[in-house]
């Protein structure tokens, strides 16, 4: 049996998922510089927060 899927409902998750993001890189307290330079090896990936890695 075919499941179905809630449209508007689902879109309106994905808003507010956006949101979230927008609001979460707008608040940043690490923030990087966009002058810095990185080196690949220097960074934690494992440790980092998506907001910075999203930067890199």
């Amino acid at each position: 049996m075919a499941r179905t899927v809630n449209y508007p409902k689902r879109a309106e998750k994905i808003k507010e998922m956006i949101d979230d993001l927008v609001k979460e890189m707008g608040h940043s307290p690490h923030r990087m510089s966009k002058k810095d330079k990185i080196k690949l090896i220097d960074i934690d990936f494992e440790n980092i927060d998506v907001v910075t890695l999203m930067q890199v």
